[in-house]
């Protein structure tokens, strides 16, 4: 039989082991909360990102349409106007309406920019929100495998120690 030291310093050993596998467990188990958290938050902003994107594009699209329908039709007036000026000598006038012609494809061309720097924007965000959920995902699995070997070593512990630490019912 064990002299009665060392089966008091084998247990004692073990329910050292066994107190810092808790402390282990409960620290991934607050790291695993942390993720969870950090996930949802993240496909929120994702979700944020793409409905921001979606009413962009509707309003710049709405937005499209109207310049286009109202440079033909400025088009339309302004050929109107120039086979008008063919036969008189309002040559400022047609100059005026070049101008104003050429204005308004630099508003269109300006337009076209600002929705493509904003598309761009968005994507990125998109990219980043993505890459961070990614990141996030791969932080919960890690501490889930590593529960799962802390409960695998809790559950090869003695029934009597695993009742002393209340990890059995």
């Amino acid at each position: 039989m064990a002299e009665p030291e060392n089966m008091f310093d084998s247990v004692a050993q073990r329910l050292e082991e066994s107190m810092e596998a808790l402390e282990r467990l409960r620290a991934q188990l607050d790291g695993l909360a942390s993720a969870e958290e950090h996930q949802a938050q993240v496909s929120e902003s994702i979700a944020g990102a793409a409905t921001e994107m979606t009413h962009v594009a509707r309003s710049l699209g709405a937005a499209t349409e109207t310049a286009q329908s109202a440079m033909a039709g400025l088009q339309s007036t302004l050929l109107a106007a120039d086979q008008f000026l063919q036969g008189t000598e309002l040559r400022s006038l047609k100059t005026d309406l070049a101008a104003m012609h050429a204005a308004l494809g630099s508003g269109l061309a300006t337009m076209r920019q600002g929705v493509k720097e904003i598309q761009d924007r968005l994507a990125d965000q998109l990219n980043k929100a993505q890459e961070e959920r990614d990141e996030a995902q791969a932080d919960l699995d890690r501490a889930r495998l590593r529960i799962e070997e802390l409960e695998e070593k809790i559950a090869r512990m003695p029934d009597r120690q695993q009742r002393k630490f209340g990890l059995t019912s």
